[in-house]
């Protein structure tokens, strides 16, 4: 029978005709449903691989930014990038290194998040990143970690990675092995072939490894250092010229002699350092004037007394641009001429640049014309930025006795920095140089609750707490400094010993904090302090100068809490005598109260 009423006038044919039209029909809307079926189901995966795409994309901008140096456009990228999809590798990765490049602290938290996500799209350059910010903050366990992660094949490692490891190294007082891992830079060619270290990175090698402490170094390491010196300023590049800088530097430091250029070992006299220095092609104003100090320093008779050679600077520089101004007033104040960097230097050419006002400032606050600065700061002759002008304002006023006035400009200077830590950090800086210590610790207290994990505001806010005699509250800021870093040393070990001198600690605790400590660091003298203390504090404190035992100690290393409890040691073992001269020689002055409190017992008869 027909499927349709209508069908049954039509032939055989025409039937089956419309059959084949109806299935089509039936195909295509199947197809359609289908369709819209995979639409509905698929459409977030195919936007989320969009979106994924376009994140790439701009990371790949980003990075491109970052290589030339235009940080706006880098941070703007990398912003994009991460805003389509914040769990994209390279979004990831391009936040990091842009965070990395301005030295913020946030960076370790996207490679954290990275190492979480895709830890094999970690590359090497983003370690050394990594680590090269850890170090920088302070984060020494997350740096030593990350160079090990480095270091797992050796052979592959670059000169960059043996610079990382050796700073790690000398972090955490292991200078045996940083003097190794620098060897292996500055023998590149001779026993490590294999390795092909750029002229920069040989002068770091130099650099660090003159700046180990002297017990630590090798003869031979210490020779390897200055002839690699002595080849690099052999040369016309930037690099010639630093290295030039750095021995005639060392050649007029007063008491450097650990640092001292060995004319035998560069091949330099201080008289061809001087004049290579001059007529080096690259050499700028501040370069020539280091020269001439140097020709000073070797030629006596042709400079016979300061002012000669004030005179020839002056003229070496007079009627020059805004850098050759700046470099000459540097100069001028290092050598205590303030009133010669007013008269070389007038308030016309100083409101030029930012640079040049401060160095006025700097020359008038040198001769105590606060009246004068604060007519210029007020007349905004050369506008500063609002935070910086109420930081010289406060300044001003407390030089002249105008204390209500000096704590309100420090009171608006740290409202002004609002929220960036950086700004909080800087008037905090200043104002503790300035004695304005209440001022620096509610910049300090405010920049941490920012950026917590920022170590110089960290460290600030102990170095503030401390030179306050205030043990309480420096063992408050080393306690959240263990919350934030527990796998750190020194903190682990200023936290158990400031905490075992108030009484907050069980000497067994502690000493088997400085146990597992000095397991890991067997030559490190604070944790055999901390361990001395422990026994000291403990029921056997006769056993306390054992902690001592085997250790090597130079003089300078040893500072005077070490000193107050090596004496108390001496007299708990017995040596009375050797305990009162050596409590004789410790700065009561240098010590807390608690620290003091180890001395009377010692000291006296």
């Amino acid at each position: 029978m027909p499927l349709l009423e209508a069908d049954a006038l039509l032939t055989d044919i025409e039937r089956a005709t419309n059959r084949r039209r109806l299935l089509r029909r039936l195909g295509w809307i199947s197809v359609s449903l289908a369709l819209l079926a995979a639409v509905a189901f698929g459409a977030r995966p195919a936007i989320g691989a969009a979106k994924a795409w376009q994140a790439r994309r701009q990371a790949a901008k980003a990075f491109l930014f970052l290589e030339e140096g235009k940080m706006p456009e880098a941070r703007a990228a990398a912003t994009a990038a991460y805003a389509l999809r914040p769990t994209e590798p390279q979004a990831l990765r391009a936040v990091a290194a842009y965070l990395a490049r301005n030295s913020a602290p946030q960076a370790l938290e996207f490679w954290d998040q990275l190492r979480t996500l895709a830890p094999a799209t970690l590359t090497r350059d983003d370690r050394r990143q990594e680590t090269a910010l850890a170090l920088a903050l302070g984060d020494n366990p997350r740096a030593d970690r990350v160079v090990a992660e480095l270091l797992v094949q050796p052979d592959a490692a670059s000169a960059i990675d043996w610079l990382l490891a050796a700073q790690a190294a000398t972090r955490r007082g292991a200078f045996g092995e940083a003097n190794t891992d620098l060897l292996k830079i500055l023998q590149a060619g001779d026993a490590n072939g294999s390795l092909r270290p750029t002229s920069v990175e040989r002068l770091r090698a130099a650099i660090l490894l003159l700046n180990l402490p002297t017990e630590a170094r090798e003869a031979s390491a210490t020779s390897q250092a200055w002839t690699t010196l002595g080849r690099l300023a052999r040369g016309s590049d930037g690099v010639a010229l630093d290295t030039l800088v750095l021995l005639a530097s060392n050649s007029l430091r007063a008491g450097g002699a650990s640092h001292a250029p060995d004319a035998s070992l560069t091949g330099w006299s201080e008289a061809e350092l001087a004049a290579a220095l001059a007529a080096h092609p690259l050499a700028r104003t501040a370069q020539r004037l280091l020269a001439l100090d140097l020709q000073a320093h070797v030629d006596p008779a042709a400079f016979p007394n300061k002012e000669t050679t004030i005179d020839r600077g002056v003229a070496l520089c007079r009627d020059g641009d805004s850098e050759t101004l700046l470099a000459l007033g540097a100069w001028l104040l290092a050598k205590g001429q303030p009133a010669r960097l007013l008269a070389e230097i007038p308030l016309e050419r100083a409101a030029e640049t930012k640079e040049l006002f401060l160095q006025r400032l700097d020359a008038l606050a040198a001769l105590g014309k606060w009246e004068e600065i604060r007519a210029l700061l007020r007349g905004q002759r050369f506008p500063l930025e609002a935070t910086m002008a109420e930081m010289y304002l406060a300044r001003c006023a407390a030089q002249l006795g105008e204390t209500t006035r000096a704590e309100n400009h420090w009171r608006h200077a740290v409202e002004l920095a609002g929220e960036d830590a950086g700004k909080l950090f800087s008037v905090g800086e200043y104002a503790e140089k300035n004695g304005a210590f209440a001022a620096a610790a509610a910049a300090y207290q405010q920049a941490a609750a920012l950026a917590p994990r920022l170590r110089a505001v960290q460290t600030a806010r102990l170095r503030l707490a401390q030179s306050q005699g205030d043990s309480a509250a420096a063992l408050g800021v080393l306690r959240e400094m263990l919350a934030l870093w527990p796998d750190d040393p020194a903190v682990a070990n200023d936290a158990a010993y400031l905490g075992l001198l108030l009484g907050q600690i069980d000497p067994a605790q502690a000493e088997a904090t400085a146990s597992r400590l000095i397991a890991r660091e067997p030559a490190s003298l604070p944790h055999r302090v901390l361990l001395a203390l422990a026994r000291l504090r403990g029921p056997r404190p006769a056993s306390a100068l054992d902690a001592f035992a085997n250790l090597r100690v130079e003089p300078a290393a040893a500072t005077p809490p070490a000193l107050a409890v090596h004496a108390a040691a001496l007299a708990a073992a017995g040596f009375t005598e050797a305990a009162r001269q050596e409590a004789a020689t410790v700065d009561p002055a240098r010590l807390s109260p608690p620290e003091r409190a180890l001395l009377p017992g010692v000291a006296t008869p």
